[in-house]
């Protein structure tokens, strides 16, 4: 952790009232869920956005990637997630908007995480594998952030009956984040609702 300040700003997209996050250090800034455009977050911040952190591959938190592309920005994600961008089924957007919706980042920088340490310019990002919304679900870290997308809510889990869905990944997800938190002060930024903080998570989440 570090103790460099980090502004956090909660936008939340009319199309399953999901969360999208812009977060900005002195120089730069990150968005996380980009469920809202890329003009839109631009004009309330006054830092370049430099990298989009994509916690899952649903199609109500990445409806807008296609506004970030082509815009030197590097993309996060898991690598189990990364196919669903081009799968209609996979990415939900046939459940959610009842048509097919694809977006390709290939000709973009494209991080797929797994579970380790990452650099956003001097700013140390931990990513963490929590699997059981989908199978290449990442929450990642940075400061005394966490931000979980729907793997865990103020006041509940994700849902597991999508596809690659996982009732036995999730309680080790949840049991592994438990652990790894379990003496630490972190807020949690999550991808529906209200923040909370890990301590309420490990308290009443089981």
């Amino acid at each position: 952790m570090n103790d460099v300040y980090m502004d956090i700003e909660t936008f939340v997209s009319p199309c399953l009232y999901e969360n999208c996050y812009l977060c900005s250090f002195a120089d730069f800034s990150f968005v996380v869920d980009p469920s809202i455009p890329y003009e839109t977050l631009k004009k309330k911040s006054s830092k370049p956005i430099k990298y989009v952190l994509i916690t899952h591959a649903h199609y109500d938190h990445i409806n807008e990637l296609n506004t970030y592309m082509n815009r030197g920005i590097t993309f996060y994600i898991g690598k189990e997630d990364y196919n669903k961008l081009l799968d209609a089924h996979l990415n939900l957007s046939l459940y959610i908007i009842g048509k097919s919706w694809q977006v390709d980042l290939k000709n973009e920088k494209v991080i797929l995480v797994t579970e380790k340490s990452y650099k956003l310019e001097e700013e140390e990002l931990e990513v963490y594998e929590t699997k059981g919304h989908t199978d290449g679900s990442v929450s990642y870290c940075i400061g005394d952030a966490l931000f979980t997308g729907d793997f865990i809510f103020k006041n509940g889990v994700g849902r597991m009956d999508f596809p690659t869905g996982s009732t036995s990944d999730m309680q080790k997800s949840i049991e592994k984040i438990k652990k790894v938190f379990k003496s630490k002060f972190i807020d949690v930024f999550p991808g529906h609702g209200e923040d909370t903080n890990i301590q309420y998570i490990i308290k009443y989440i089981k």
